[in-house]
Order: C-alpha cells, then sequence, then structure tokens
C-alpha cells in the first residue's frame, strides 16, 4: 500500500503543529479569547489585537478586512520566538535564495507574526555558512604616508606627472576649421557634388597632472613617437612653465625623451638632470600614490 501526502496533508499538519505551540505559549489568551473575554493588559500580544479563527489559532487582528490579499497576509498566524519560529525563518532564508535581512522579514510576514522577528532573522543571517562564506570581507591593505611632493605646497605643475591617454580618432587638417570644399563627380551621366571626407587617423592625449592642486593639462599628441612627445611637451612648458620634477611610467616614448634630452646642449628645452630624474621603473609596478594620480 503507497501513501501519498497531498498539500492538504500537509496544510493540516502545519495547522496542527501552530495550535500545539500556541497552547504552549499563548494559553491564558486562548483561554480568555475562546470565553470571548479581554486578555491581561499586561500581554505581550494586546498590541496585535489578537483573535481566535476557524481552525482555534491565534491570528493578528488589524483593519484590513476589506483589502483584495490573501487571508494570511491580513491575519498572519502569531508564532512565539523559539524552535518553530527558528524553523519557519529558515525555511524562508533558503526559499529566498538566502536573501538578507529585509528581504527574509518580508517573507516570513506574508504569512506569520513572529514574535521579535527582526533580532530572530539577523541571528539566521550570521549563522547561516553559505551567506558568512559569501558575504565575507576581503582584508584592506593600509596605505603608507603620502610622499612630500604631494603634500607640499609649490607652484602649480611643479611637480608634474605624465601620461598618455587613447587611441582616438582625430581628424587631419593643417588648420583648425578647414573650408568645406564642394567636389563634382559624375555618375552615370550625371554631376553630383559630394563633400569630400577629411581623413582621420589615431592620435593620443597627454596628461600634465600637477601633483600638488591636481590641476590636470591636455595637449594632443598626434602618435607615440619622442619627437611628437617632446613637441607636446614643448607647448606644455610654454603654457605653464617649467616644472621641477616630472614622473612618468617605463613608456618608451617617455624614455626616448630622457635620452633626447639627456645628451641636448644648453639649446634643448631644459636641462634632463634638473626636470626629467623620476622614471617608474616598470608601467605595471605598483606605486599607489604615484601611479593613483596618473591613472
Amino acid at each position: 500500500m503507497q501513501l501519498t501526502v497531498t498539500a492538504e496533508d500537509l496544510r493540516r499538519a502545519e495547522l496542527r503543529l501552530i495550535r500545539l505551540h500556541q497552547g504552549k505559549e499563548f494559553s491564558r489568551e486562548l483561554h480568555h479569547l475562546m470565553k470571548k473575554e479581554n486578555i491581561n493588559p499586561k500581554s505581550k500580544l494586546l498590541p496585535l489585537n489578537p483573535f481566535v479563527d476557524s481552525n482555534n489559532c491565534l491570528r493578528v487582528g488589524g483593519r484590513l478586512e476589506n483589502e483584495n490579499i490573501d487571508y494570511d497576509r491580513k491575519h498572519p498566524l502569531i508564532i512565539s520566538a523559539g524552535g518553530l519560529a527558528k524553523l519557519i525563518i529558515a525555511d524562508m532564508h533558503e526559499e529566498t535564495l538566502h536573501g538578507g535581512t529585509r528581504l527574509t522579514m518580508n517573507m516570513v510576514r506574508e504569512k506569520y507574526w513572529i514574535i521579535n522577528l527582526r533580532r530572530q532573522v539577523k541571528q539566521c543571517v550570521l549563522n547561516c555558512v553559505k551567506c558568512c562564506r559569501y558575504n565575507q570581507r576581503m582584508g584592506e591593505q593600509i596605505m603608507a604616508d603620502l610622499p612630500p611632493n604631494r603634500v607640499t605646497e609649490s607652484m602649480i605643475f611643479a611637480e608634474t606627472g605624465l601620461d598618455n591617454a587613447g587611441p582616438f580618432n582625430i581628424k587631419a587638417s593643417n588648420v583648425r576649421s578647414p573650408p568645406i570644399r564642394i567636389k563634382p563627380t559624375v555618375v552615370n551621366g550625371e554631376v553630383i557634388k559630394s563633400i569630400p571626407k577629411i581623413p582621420v587617423y589615431e592620435g593620443y592625449i597627454a596628461l600634465f597632472i600637477c601633483f600638488a592642486t591636481k590641476a590636470v593639462h591636455l595637449e594632443v599628441v598626434s602618435d607615440q613617437t619622442t619627437e611628437a612627445f617632446l613637441a607636446t611637451f614643448d607647448r606644455f612648458i610654454s603654457r605653464r612653465g617649467i616644472p621641477e620634477h616630472c614622473h612618468s611610467d617605463n613608456s618608451k616614448t617617455f624614455i626616448g625623451a630622457k635620452n633626447v634630452l639627456a645628451v641636448e646642449s644648453e639649446q634643448s628645452m631644459l636641462d634632463y638632470n634638473q626636470v626629467i630624474n623620476h622614471v617608474l621603473p616598470s608601467a605595471k609596478t605598483a606605486f599607489l600614490h604615484i601611479g593613483t594620480v596618473l591613472e
């Protein structure tokens, strides 16, 4: 003989457990309510305005009788803090795929009103092994003190960081606003006037960052050659003045500029030994204070 457990059987078993639980935890309240008497004014169920339903179970009263929602939501079953409440909370916590405190509380209150619910839900979430495993906090490294060039007052761009950004598409033109020339074209015997397309090439943006004030100066660079960067650097010092020190990564562009400026005579833009003498050993080196500013 094969026995089949139906949903109705589970529902009756659940109500039976709840009646046993309420008969143990709220025996006085049940006794007064079943006799149509007022409960003790010192009872902790008094703010809930409880009543006994047709299944002899305690439910929360209220003013939602005319609301078009489920009966369990209008009048949830009253559960005391304890073993049964922990089982209900654990089941709802797993049903919400290990949801947080608020989500689990909302799911529980769809059907039950558990005394001191928030405290028990927090305890359930904290004791959940999966939640502790996936919500653990990673260790954070304490950063060192800022270097002197980041905290010392100085002229703007006296301590400058160099970096390139890109590539970006740049229209090729010798003037800032090139004239539009309409070029006639013959197609199938018809003359069609069209505007020629301006060629586009890949360019870069040179970033000059002041370490003291975090001011940023941008210059367009046609490519990543040493000659293009030196021309950009010349435009930078023409507007911002000569910096005391420059900091960069180990890019070939900056290394090439270093080598060129190192052998230049007094006719060069500036003395290498006084300016570009701080080059990071590697572009991927984790120099947090300098790297963070440049990035």
